[in-house]
């Protein structure tokens, strides 16, 4: 709870500059200032969700909100990676991981998920059209 208290004061002492600011500048101010100010590297949603929470204080007070991330910044490497102003030259997953990686921030980067980008095996596999063959190729990923 004290990392959360941390993390939104930070977040509304730097917010000032939000009516002016179009929504990538938004998302952006919002993944800097979380990942720099206590480490937390937000997805582009809840960064996206942090700027409209702030707008709705500023209109309506300081009422207590609750904002739930609800994906992690793996799923948008790309997108995280260009708001906080990094350049991704090749832009293969396993380059912008690593990029996002030295952030070291938190959420840290799940263990599986390095593993299949770092994989040589391709992803894509075609398998024959019945639910047991499905269901046997999804439980060996498990």
């Amino acid at each position: 709870m004290e990392e959360f208290h941390q993390l939104f004061s930070c977040f509304l002492s730097f917010i000032l500059f939000l009516p002016v600011l179009d929504l990538f500048q938004n998302l952006s101010l919002c993944l800097l200032i979380c990942v720099f100010c206590v480490g937390y590297l937000l997805d582009p949603h809840t960064a996206v969700a942090m700027a409209v929470a702030k707008k709705f204080q500023s209109a309506r007070g300081q009422v207590p909100l609750l904002i739930c991330a609800t994906a992690h910044y793996a799923k948008f490497p790309a997108t995280v990676l260009q708001a906080l102003g990094k350049v991704s030259h090749s832009g293969s997953p396993l380059e912008m991981m690593s990029s996002l990686e030295e952030l070291n921030a938190s959420p840290v980067l799940h263990n599986r998920l390095r593993d299949i980008i770092s994989s040589t095996v391709s992803p894509h596999i075609v398998l024959p059209p019945s639910l047991s063959s499905v269901m046997s190729h999804i439980k060996s990923l498990l």
